[in-house]
């Protein structure tokens, strides 16, 4: 791509960002007296650009490679750079360097300067739009961060690197909810062409990440669905809340349309989303679990920050963003072909009936059963018998007493009640399957749930978890012990507290 200048005229696409931002970016001239952030980078970076390309192109990607060692990453790319230097930068902060000396915000800021970091990993930018010597200037920048911190003796203090994310569990569970989901078969490949909810000048961006998916290149594929899919999504919150200028880049005053707000249940005014009514309410689950919810992969934000390892991206999370919108141009237009194909039909409906699996009150329902499930093989732990009990002095039955004084309490509720099933719950484990199968069974709206309910949800989980604990510990305990106890290792002392134990764990079961 030849860069030379541009004019100050709007471009022949039609463009994401708002005219200052264009201006700022695109319609740059080395006479011209643009805003101060401009006037210091843009000169500079044709510099840059100028005197990098008349070098050997493998002489430059050499050194480069050696200079990206700090990063622990020697991908080139715009967009990986970013994501990769700010994985680096995490690291310095790690390891006590200063970042602020190391940072320049005239490209990684706030809206009035380049900004290039959102602009592109928003979706804003369609192709074309960013001069290649933006690219060529932080391939060069980032290599040079590697040379100052080599000069200063600093690069040895980033050995401690901070850890990746690990999203193995989300990615295993969902890969459970989707065990026939794929992209090479013929049946689905037909759909990829001439999307329509896709602008025509961003198809290249399609056709390129399926490519690089086909490639196995996942995270680079991830990093093009990702902005297709903001960039989709925004058009859709913009036409759906009637504000059209709400698509383009922010300014000074305002904020960038992001993620955030577009799955969100209320506008800044107070007034409803409508985004939840146009695409429904299974894909914005989906979204709001790939994304958004803190127990979930938040995969675009751990991306795009540096998080996750950038060569190690698991397929199956490109996979569903790619099915995402497949399935959107299915809900936003009336082409037959998405109707009449046999394997998309099946993985739209699954996606058009999903229900969360990473907001706090699903998890917490999960963990309760997972939870309840091991409570059963207390029954089963091993321990002295009865006689030996009696021998001591003791007995297990009283357990059972205490049993009965609690269902007299309840002896005039109905059965069918709350107080029934807490009857039939408290008799110890006699009757967990078909609770668990209640629990299991049991519909649970998680979309837009007020704050002092997921507080509430918080204080329960954590009962729970703590509960998981004394469970585990309890059954530890009761094993090792009695193998003491029948191994005859017990002191007079351990032997007493044991056969106490023995006799009130049953009041824990209770």
């Amino acid at each position: 791509m030849e860069d030379g200048t541009a004019s100050g005229t709007s471009p022949d696409l039609e463009s994401s960002l708002s005219p200052n931002v264009y201006h700022l970016v695109c319609s740059w001239q080395i006479e011209k007296d643009f805003e101060q952030h401009v006037t210091k980078i843009a000169p500079f970076a044709k510099v840059v650009h100028d005197k990098v390309m008349n070098k050997n192109r493998g002489v430059v990607k050499a050194r480069l490679k050696h200079l990206f060692q700090w990063t622990t990453d020697s991908e080139n790319g715009t967009m990986p750079i970013n994501s990769g230097h700010l994985s680096a930068l995490n690291n310095c902060n790690f390891g006590k360097i200063s970042r602020k000396s190391l940072l320049p915000s005239d490209t990684d800021g706030p809206p009035t300067s380049l900004n290039l970091r959102n602009l592109l990993w928003h979706g804003f930018v369609k192709p074309g739009e960013i001069p290649e010597r933006y690219a060529m200037f932080l391939l060069v920048l980032v290599g040079s961060l590697g040379q100052v911190l080599r000069d200063k003796d600093l690069d040895t203090r980033l050995n401690i690197v901070r850890p990746f994310a690990d999203v193995s569990p989300q990615v295993s569970t969902l890969d459970a909810k989707f065990p026939d989901l794929n992209l090479l078969s013929e049946d689905v490949s037909c759909l990829f062409n001439e999307l329509p909810i896709i602008q025509q000048e961003s198809n290249i961006m399609w056709f390129k990440a399926l490519e690089n998916f086909q490639e196995e290149r996942y995270s680079w594929s991830a990093a093009l669905i990702i902005q297709l899919l903001e960039s989709i999504l925004r058009q859709v919150f913009a036409k759906s809340n009637g504000c059209p200028e709400r698509v383009l880049t922010a300014e000074s005053s305002t904020l960038f349309t992001t993620f955030d707000e577009i799955l969100t249940g209320t506008l800044p005014d107070g007034s409803e989303n409508k985004v939840r009514h146009v695409i429904g309410d299974g894909i914005l689950e989906m979204l709001l679990d790939l994304l958004v919810y803190p127990n979930g992969p938040r995969f675009r934000d751990r991306l795009s920050h540096g998080e996750l390892d950038f060569h190690s991206i698991n397929p199956i999370l490109v996979l569903i963003l790619i099915h995402i919108i497949i399935t959107l141009s299915d809900k936003l237009s009336d082409q037959e072909k998405f109707k009449k194909n046999v394997f998309y039909s099946k993985s739209g409906r699954l996606l058009c009936s999903y229900k969360s699996l990473f907001h706090p009150i699903p998890m917490l329902r999960d963990d309760y059963i997972r939870l309840c499930t091991t409570l059963d093989s207390w029954v089963g732990l091993p321990g002295p018998t009865n006689d030996e009990l009696l021998a001591n002095g003791l007995s297990n039955d009283t357990s059972g007493q205490f049993y009965d004084e609690v269902k007299n309490i309840f002896a005039d509720k109905p059965m069918d009640s709350l107080a029934g099933e807490i009857i039939r719950f408290l008799e110890p484990f006699s009757d967990t399957h078909s609770h668990l199968n209640s629990c299991k069974k049991l519909k649970i709206e998680t979309i837009f749930r007020a704050r002092s309910e997921l507080q509430l949800v918080t204080v329960l989980h954590q009962i729970v978890s703590q509960c998981a604990k004394v469970n585990e510990n309890i059954q530890a305990i009761s094993r090792r012990r009695f193998d003491q106890w029948e191994e005859r290792q017990l002191r007079s002392r351990q032997r007493v507290n044991y056969l106490r134990f023995i006799v009130r764990i049953e009041y824990l079961m209770i």
